[in-house]
């Protein structure tokens, strides 16, 4: 498995970074959005990554960070400039259906040249030869949210989307190569329905993560390296801090990143 951060911002994009949006490409050629927040697009582009070739979308929660730019993607489907005949499958939390038919197609009409299924995300289902599993999370009173696992194998990518301690969350990110996890804040700052810095470490440390890949970074002042510090306090493996078009990839012996993209 390898990908990109397409956003790896929260609550409101800066120059720097996009709100939420991941890149995943499996082995056998599928390639997976996770979250399609504003900035995305233009992420995609400059990193290379044809919107025509997406197979699949994973939306963790409805919050606009993360679905912000689903109108522009669909709407850019049907431009003629678009080569696709594939069927795209779209998957999110509870009431994901009825998001799409107000929203996304109230404004974006369907492609008319391929097909699209939207559906509230299964627990299990298969991809190829990858298996992903959804588990509700901890973020918001008002509406449901989903963090989900990519396994390949015995590799596996997690991303908790944004989400608070639970032991849900605690569940779907046990011996996970790559944790992708919400860091708003340091402990300090603790934003109720998000991890801090220290929470994630903790986590990691719990469910045996070997890799993790903060993001989620809200514009606020913060020296570059805290959050991984803090996380560092409570997780003794390696832990990235995510920036917008950095490369990660899940190889044989272990996860890493590396800065720059294509």
């Amino acid at each position: 498995m390898r990908g990109y951060v397409l956003g790896s911002g929260a609550g409101a994009p800066t120059p720097e970074r996009a709100l939420s949006g991941y890149w995943l490409e499996l082995d056998d050629g599928s390639r997976i959005l996770l979250d399609c927040g504003s900035g995305t697009l233009t992420r995609m582009a400059g990193l290379g990554l044809p919107i025509a070739d997406l197979d699949i979308i994973l939306i963790t929660h409805l919050h606009p960070d993360h679905v912000g730019e689903l109108i522009t993607l669909f709407h850019a489907l049907r431009m003629p400039t678009v080569q696709r005949d594939k069927p795209l499958r779209v998957y999110g939390p509870q009431g994901i259906e009825e998001f799409f038919a107000q929203v996304v197609w109230g404004v974006a009409k369907p492609p008319g040249r391929f097909a699209v299924s939207v559906q509230t995300a299964p627990e299990v289902w298969e991809v190829g030869r990858a298996t992903l599993i959804s588990a509700p999370t901890r973020h918001s009173a008002s509406l449901p949210s989903l963090g989900y696992r990519v396994q390949v194998g015995q590799r596996a990518l997690v991303y908790s989307g944004d989400a608070d301690w639970s032991e849900g969350l605690l569940a779907l990110c046990a011996q996970a190569d790559l944790a992708i996890l919400d860091c708003s804040s340091l402990t300090s700052e603790k934003i109720p329905g998000h991890l801090s810095a220290q929470e994630c470490g903790r986590l990691a440390a719990q469910a045996q993560v070997k890799a993790l890949l903060l993001s989620h970074f809200y514009a606020q002042p913060m020296d570059d390296d805290a959050s991984a510090r803090a996380c560092q306090s409570e997780f003794d493996g390696v832990v990235w801090q995510a920036e917008d078009g950095l490369a990660f990839e899940i190889g044989a012996e272990r996860a890493i990143c590396a800065r720059g993209g294509k």
